[in-house]
């Protein structure tokens, strides 16, 4: 069996450095609001009504929640987002081991030219 790597090398040179300028350019385009809302929401944690335990009322224990559990739906719809649209034209691959490299000269998985 051939490694999809492998058959994708084998048909048409892609340009993998203006193909990568359009992925970054897309990914940015498709987690750019979500991490707004991900900022609001914690500008809104920090800077929200506060209290100590004898007059932390449910309103703002509330007010809390909701904005952790934005901050992680933001969150995750940017991962998503990220290992949706942040890939190697050649390998279909998050560029980096582990994690994501930010400017990446080199993908580290197949060895393309990204930059």
């Amino acid at each position: 069996m051939v490694d999809r790597c492998v058959l994708k090398q084998m048909t048409a040179p892609i340009d993998c450095s203006a193909q990568f300028k359009r992925n970054r350019q897309q990914t940015w385009w498709a987690t750019r609001v979500w991490c707004l809302v991900e900022a609001i929401a914690i500008l809104a944690l920090f800077l929200g009504p506060r209290g100590n335990e004898a007059t932390f009322s449910e309103g703002q224990f509330t007010f809390q929640l909701v904005c952790v559990v934005v901050m992680m739906i933001s969150g995750l719809a940017t991962i998503l987002a990220t290992r949706k649209y942040y890939i190697c034209p050649r390998c279909d691959e998050v560029p980096g081991r582990s994690g994501v490299s930010l400017f990446p000269y080199v993908c580290p998985n197949c060895g393309a030219t990204l930059m």
